[in-house]
């Protein structure tokens, strides 16, 4: 693994492409060199970035952008890829990872700018950051308690205004910037918000859902139902390679 590393690891001038997402991006369900993002790392001439972390949300992933490239001042970037899942309309409403147990940063959109509210973490908190039975035993407690049937479109405002953020921090780094949403694959119906046409044109986001669904032989779901397997991270690895080079 580690000679595998050093054979795809970059000069430290490459230029820098970014990935921002949730456990789709990290890469849960697949072994290191089958993600999408390690792909991409051996097939393209850029060092790639992966700041993908399970459970994020869109206002979660522009605090991890801003937090990096605030460390990372010359780091010359050339592409930010965000990819969006359907829960992340639901994330950046809520002020608690429910299945993490865990409070979160929150934002609201207040004359048209996106604020974030006071942030501190509790006794709580790191209670659960350093003992695995607190964490599991207040992790079974938020989703009891969760609030029901969160409206997605409830998240729209939010999400796009994170969105145009992260669109900004590109401009001011001369990067280019793209937003690739995607859908449950499992569920047959695709997910649509009433206004996901609105959504999409306001965002500039590109729906790659069903070039991933594409049938064949592997399947690109993985062995939980819900992430990309081994063959899906392949189709994504194609798809954002090709915008890339575009």
């Amino acid at each position: 693994m580690e000679k595998l590393l050093r054979r795809h690891r970059k000069p430290e001038t490459t230029p820098v492409v970014i990935l921002l997402g949730d456990s789709f991006v990290q890469g849960v369900g697949v072994d290191d060199n089958e993600t999408f993002a390690w792909l991409l790392a051996r097939d393209t001439p850029w060092t790639i970035v992966n700041l993908g972390v399970l459970g994020y949300g869109t206002d979660q992933e522009l605090l991890a952008l801003t937090s990096y490239l605030k460390d990372h001042p010359n780091l010359e970037v050339r592409d930010i890829v965000v990819f969006v899942f359907d829960n992340d309309f639901v994330n950046v409403q809520t002020k608690r990872e429910h299945w993490l147990g865990r409070s979160k940063p929150h934002f609201q959109v207040i004359n048209g700018r996106l604020e974030p509210e006071p942030y501190n973490l509790g006794l709580s908190d790191h209670l659960t950051d350093v003992s695995y039975l607190y964490w599991f035993f207040n992790s079974k407690r938020g989703y009891i308690f969760a609030p029901p049937n969160i409206d997605y479109g409830g998240g729209v405002n939010v999400l796009t205004a994170c969105l145009n953020e992260m669109r900004n921090i590109a401009a001011q780094r001369k990067a280019r910037f793209h937003v690739l949403a995607h859908n449950d694959l499992s569920s047959s119906e695709p997910f649509r918000l009433p206004m996901w046409d609105e959504y999409m044109r306001l965002s500039g986001v590109t729906d790659i859902t069903e070039r991933v669904r594409v049938p064949g032989v592997p399947n690109p779901v993985g062995y939980d139902g819900l992430h990309w397997s081994a063959e899906g991270n392949r189709r994504v690895a194609a798809i954002v390679k090709e915008r890339l080079n575009h």
